[in-house]
């Protein structure tokens, strides 16, 4: 059983960030894990997994912020801020 929210398409880009891309970024509450690796990302250009699980993230999150393009992984264990929250204040 696949999900067709994790199901890559001809192009090599998932449904779920297909899908993601296509809305704008809803607004993040302060506070939350979310506003935080934001944030973080905002001050630091890259991030180690390791530095976003000392925010209060987890492996999974990580995966979830990917795929709904809040953040890019650029290597092994390394992410930047996503092509969707770049340039908003």
């Amino acid at each position: 059983w696949i999900d067709a929210q994790t199901t890559v398409g001809p192009s090599g880009v998932s449904e779920r960030r297909r899908k993601a891309e296509a809305r704008p970024i809803a607004y993040v509450p302060h506070g939350t894990t979310k506003w935080k690796v934001v944030e973080y990302l905002r001050e630091h250009p890259r991030a180690s997994s390791s530095d976003l699980k000392a925010l209060g993230t987890t492996r999974q999150y990580i995966s979830l912020l990917c795929a709904d393009g809040i953040i890019d992984r650029v290597g092994f264990g390394y992410y930047t801020l996503g092509k969707r929250v770049r340039g908003r204040s």
